[in-house]
């Protein structure tokens, strides 16, 4: 790219690969002007040929200049001093570490003996470390995480146009969070010099580390615990585990520790309080001389039902069908299962039909499988009374029966879609296929993942047949079809919901059900899709408010203190589409500080989803209140709850590390040392300063002066000419 010098540092590129050809034609151009304005016809006088010839060389530049694509090329150059960054692990496992407590009081004075110890030519900048690093700030120990590789990462970022000679690391080596540290050091390319606070031998300690629980109980049932305990230096030692509510205690149990560093488990056994969603504190007595306090207690939550979801299975028969859906209902410990089968005896283990609304109002749900359309005549009444009372649900399972009589606009309210009254009964293989509504509706989600889902939902095996479709009624949700088309071309539903009177109503007319579950356990035993649908269409069923609709939620209800907190909303509308222009905030309310109260934007991300990070959160129980908004309508007041322990991230490591500042050091080409010795620490070299150029280039053709420039020379003339009479 050929650069001509105008003024020192300013340059004048051309950066067009047809420079030679361009510059060629701008020269014709140039002599035909001179040569055309040599004489003119009328006669001009000079003046006026010089004026009109300068006119249009004006022109001719300004074209050349957009063809050439002129660059102005600025290039400066500057000394820049060294730069060494300090660094300070500002953790709560510095300050709070009986081993390195002491130290980090003093930590003015370690970074004094540093800083003294560096050129006066060098320039210093001060860093807090916690989960990300602020410039300067008051050293307090407060913060709840550590990411040492996310820290050297930002400061690669911060100090990318400076003279970066080194930092000075003072951490005691505990990274909870982010990436791993020695990776960012090494590419930070510059050494790292770490400076070891604490001690990484342990000290005695007593800590919860995890409690696995159920998180939904039921109130009438003993609700069991498992605490994983972890303890060192209190071998033998005998205290109680406790399980409290608001501060009293629900049961407590006497557990021997074995020390050693080991980990053992203990299991604690309550009877709830009563139904609704409670936060419980388990925990062990602090003892002298331990490590921490903190790690002495977890919290939990959990959501206590008032019994299990009652179901009732009624069959036209004994079939298949019958067999392998009461088998998958009855897996599940959530669930209550009462059966009927209609017959002219009674069949061991069966109950009659509830013959009036209070018996039937008993029932969570009901799924009908396969009933002549009188006998759903006959109980319509009783139905239409359930739904208008209870607001709960009805799976219906249409087949040959239900298609052998000629439908009726009595029944027709109850379904999504209508059966045709001709030949309705089609004996094919068919696949299931999932529409829009289907791929997001929560009957049909076997994984959180999408991609996974939509794979286990295709290796079903296919149907045997199905029911051929007539008319979908409004309002309705079709959630699966036929893989062949219908006679008018268009896919035929198998799988519909839809809302009638305050209930919910789905209605599968594919056959046989359970084939889905016999041919895919022949294929693999541990296959468990055709169990979760059932389990997903039940849930689906006893759902209040449509809360599947607009959701918001976090993906755990318990965080340690200075965990990153992610809240997920799904919006879908009323058809089970998802809404991907809603607006989307959130109220974090404290239930001890509501003064306090945080409030979040939520970010869109695939269809439907949004998402929200909170970081930082003090401890405490918050309610999260939703607000849901689409062209500033409101769509839903989703509510949840979570729970911020005062357990934090920096209580999981008690103790030192420093093996990951030894490797942080080596990587990058720096030094190890405790902090006891940094009397020792040799004059760090003299960093010298660094001359940089820096090259700024200024693109000149696809300026607007130019086009505007050749547009004012053209007119202009062209004014001219036709005023001297030369046009």
């Amino acid at each position: 790219m050929p650069q001509f010098l105008l003024i020192g540092g300013y340059n004048l590129a051309f950066s067009s690969e047809r420079l030679l050809l361009i510059a060629l034609f701008f020269l014709v151009a140039i002599g035909l002007t001179l040569f055309y304005y040599r004489r003119t016809n009328p006669p001009l006088e000079i003046s006026r040929r010089l004026l009109l010839g300068f006119l249009r060389g004006v022109a001719f530049t300004a074209l050349f200049f957009v063809f050439a694509e002129p660059l102005l090329v600025i290039s400066k150059s500057e000394t820049m001093r060294a730069v060494v960054a300090l660094l300070i692990d500002n953790s709560s496992s510095m300050a709070n570490n009986r081993n390195s407590a002491g130290q980090f009081e003093g930590m003015a004075d370690y970074l004094a003996a540093v800083e003294s110890r560096l050129d006066n030519n060098t320039e210093v900048v001060r860093y807090l470390l916690a989960d990300t690093i602020t410039v300067a700030g008051e050293i307090d120990g407060a913060a709840h995480a550590t990411a040492i590789g996310d820290c050297l990462h930002y400061l690669a970022v911060e100090l990318e146009e400076e003279n970066l000679a080194g930092a000075v690391l003072f951490s005691d080596g505990v990274s909870n969070y982010g990436t791993n540290p020695a990776t960012a050091a090494k590419a930070l390319g510059a050494p790292v010099y770490t400076i070891g606070f604490g001690s990484p031998e342990p000290l005695p300690d007593i800590s919860i580390v995890d409690v696995i629980y159920n998180p939904v109980g039921f109130a009438d049932k003993d609700f069991e615990v498992a605490v994983v305990i972890e303890s060192r230096g209190f071998e033998k030692s005998k205290l109680p585990l406790r399980i409290k509510h608001r501060g009293r205690i629900l049961k407590q149990q006497s557990v021997g520790l074995v020390g050693e560093g080991r980990r053992q488990s203990a299991k604690l056994a309550f009877t709830p309080p009563a139904e609704g969603v409670y936060t419980f504190e388990i925990s062990l007595p602090a003892q002298e001389k331990e490590q921490s306090a903190k790690n002495n207690s977890r919290q939990i939550q959990v959501k206590f039902r008032k019994s299990r979801i009652r179901i009732l299975l009624a069959a036209a028969c004994l079939n298949w069908d019958f067999k392998f859906i009461k088998q998958a209902l009855v897996t599940k410990s959530d669930f209550d299962v009462d059966t009927y089968v209609l017959s002219n005896r009674r069949i061991a283990g069966t109950i009659p039909f509830p013959e009036n609304i209070d018996a039937l109002s008993e029932y969570d749900a009901v799924v009908l499988c396969d009933f002549l359309r009188t006998w759903l005549t006959s109980h319509k009444q009783l139905l239409d009374a359930f739904f208008a009372r209870t607001g709960k649900g009805v799976f219906l399972i249409a087949g040959k029966n239900f298609a052998s009589q000629q439908p009726t606009d009595y029944l027709a309210p109850l379904f999504p879609y209508q059966i045709s009254d001709v030949r309705p009964v089609v004996q094919r293989e068919t696949p299931l296929t999932l529409t829009e509504q289907g791929r997001i509706h929560p009957i049909l989600q076997l994984s959180d993942d999408p991609a996974e889902n939509e794979r286990l939902l295709s290796s079903l095996p296919p149907f045997a047949g199905y029911l051929k479709t007539a008319t979908v009624s409004a309002g309705s949700a079709i959630l699966a079809t036929a893989a062949t088309p219908g006679l008018d071309g268009g896919e035929v539903p198998i799988l519909g919901v839809h809302r009638y009177r305050t209930g919910k109503i789905a209605l599968l007319t594919a056959f046989p059900f359970w084939k889905l579950d016999f041919l895919a356990r022949g294929f693999d035993e541990t296959d468990s899709s055709y169990t979760q649908i059932m389990e997903n269409m039940i849930l689906w069923l006893v759902a209040r408010d449509d809360l599947e609709r607009i959701n918001l939620a976090p993906p755990q209800p318990i965080f340690v203190a200075g965990e990153t907190i992610e809240l997920t909303a799904t919006i879908l509308d009323e058809s089970y589409l998802p809404v991907s222009d809603a607006e989307i905030e959130a109220r974090l309310v404290c239930a001890d500080r509501p003064q306090d109260t945080l409030i979040v934007g939520f970010q869109a991300g695939r269809p439907g989803r949004y998402t929200a990070s909170v970081n930082y959160l003090p401890t405490g129980d918050y309610q999260v209140e939703g607000l849901v908004k689409r062209n500033g309508v409101v769509l839903g007041r989703p509510r949840t709850s979570l729970v911020v322990e005062p357990y934090s991230l920096e209580d999981l490591s008690p103790v030192s590390d420093f093996d990951v500042l030894k490797r942080i050091s080596q990587v990058s080409g720096g030094l190890f040392y405790a902090a006891d010795d940094t009397a020792s620490l040799p004059p760090f070299p003299n960093y010298p300063p660094k001359s940089v150029s820096r090259r700024t280039e200024l693109a000149l053709f696809d300026s607007p002066i130019m086009l505007m420039l050749f547009i004012a020379a053209v007119c202009s003339e062209w004014y001219l000419r036709r005023k001297y009479q030369l046009l």
